[in-house]
């Protein structure tokens, strides 16, 4: 009797656990299509009168929320609901010249609509030119950051809005910085956000600075001062072939001043005349 009662007991919480799990509803091929290639929806729009139609060809009436999705192979879906659910229903355009179509009938339609990321270097010759072009390209109608990419997939989905940027990354410094600060003021009014993705003087690589003295010097024609040389750690005037060989201040060694000027001086006439008065003495 007990076991009866335990047994019945498990099936009422086996009953009651099964009416809490949500029914699986039926996908159709076309809407797990949808879902599972889907990169992106727009939510919250609104339909206008004879605008669209069910699958059964019945029209959708004026003011029904709807939403679209944009696959990765470059189609897009209409469905009912300000945002996908599980009620959501296929619905199709009576004009089916939509901007995705438009686009593909100019330009054909890429493999895939989702754009990629990539950040740009510069490279050596991007550096002999002092500057680089850089590409960027945010979703439309969403509230999302851009992103960089490649000049190989700039303007090539309907799906974005794009701006290129004159990157300056040599040169003076000051001069950069102000250059680029009129190339991203100029990308923000077309793409806002882009210069959160710019830091100050990235990739920058300064040239030479001529030395400030010199350079006034060279301004106001002024010659760069003679350095002077240097022998064992002792400074010593530099040499000019145009200076005259002065006489030494000091005389030579035995010189005294009372005994007259040294011997074979040439100046020494006082001493001829002191002999010619010895000779005198011997008459």
């Amino acid at each position: 009797m007990a076991t009866s009662k335990k047994l019945i007991n498990i099936r009422k919480l086996k009953i009651l656990a099964d009416a809490k799990k949500p029914v699986e509803q039926f996908v159709g091929p076309e809407m797990k299509y949808v879902q599972e290639n889907t990169m992106r929806a727009i939510n919250n729009l609104m339909t206008r009168p004879g605008e669209f139609v069910y699958a059964s060809g019945r029209p959708v009436r004026k003011g029904v929320y709807y939403h679209c999705h944009y696959t990765i192979n470059f189609e897009e879906y209409f469905m009912t609901g300000a945002r996908h659910n599980p009620k959501s229903q296929m619905i199709y355009k009576v004009d089916k010249q939509t901007d995705v179509n438009n686009y593909v009938s100019a330009y054909g339609a890429p493999t895939k609509l989702a754009i990629p990321s990539k950040v740009t270097t510069p490279t050596s010759d991007d550096y002999q030119k002092g500057f680089m072009k850089r590409y960027f390209a945010k979703k439309v109608n969403e509230d999302s950051r851009p992103f960089e990419i490649s000049v190989d997939n700039f303007n090539k989905s309907p799906l974005y809005e794009y701006v290129q940027v004159v990157w300056y990354i040599k040169g003076g410094r000051q001069a950069v910085q102000e250059r680029n600060i009129l190339s991203v003021a100029g990308a923000e009014s077309i793409v806002a956000g882009v210069g959160r993705l710019l830091p100050d003087f990235q990739y920058f690589q300064a040239t030479e600075v001529i030395d400030r003295q010199s350079r006034v010097r060279e301004l106001l024609g002024i010659p760069e001062p003679k350095k002077s040389q240097n022998i064992d750690n002792t400074v010593l005037p530099t040499s000019d072939s145009n200076n005259t060989q002065t006489a030494p201040s000091t005389p030579p060694p035995g010189f005294n001043a009372g005994s007259g000027p040294p011997p074979g001086f040439g100046g020494s006439g006082g001493s001829g005349g002191s002999g010619g008065s010895g000779g005198g003495g011997g008459y």
